[in-house]
């Protein structure tokens, strides 16, 4: 069965390379760009992984990752964050915990070795 990976993110020219590279490396993908219904997809993809965007147009990013870490059923949900504003070090500075941290913009391959060495 396809590993699946949850990408969310409000940045068309970041989400397109990553679904494309994902996908030529076996990867079932889903794209969001708000987190409106989060919790559906979350539900109903059953992602084994997520890609989320600090800054999204409709929320914050590190708020929504914090907010899953805390639930049951995701609290163990590898959750990349991705941001091309802020750096790792105000990441972790910021009371968040996410199992990793991709600054903007990012070589795919780095992206691609993170995401496997979560997942597997």
């Amino acid at each position: 069965m396809k590993k699946r990976i949850l990408i969310v993110d409000d940045e068309p020219l970041s989400v397109e390379p990553m679904t494309m590279l994902f996908e030529e490396e076996g990867y079932e993908v889903k794209t969001m760009n708000t987190h409106k219904g989060i919790f559906t997809e979350i539900d109903e993809f059953l992602p084994d992984i997520i890609l989320l965007d600090v800054f999204l147009h409709d929320n914050d990013g590190r708020y929504i990752c914090n907010l899953l870490k805390s639930m049951g059923k995701t609290e163990h949900m590898p959750i990349v964050l991705i941001s091309g504003v802020v750096d790792e070090e105000t990441i972790l500075n910021d009371d968040v915990s996410p199992d990793g941290f991709l600054q903007k913009p990012f070589d795919l391959e780095k992206c691609v070795t993170m995401v496997k060495s979560l997942v597997n």
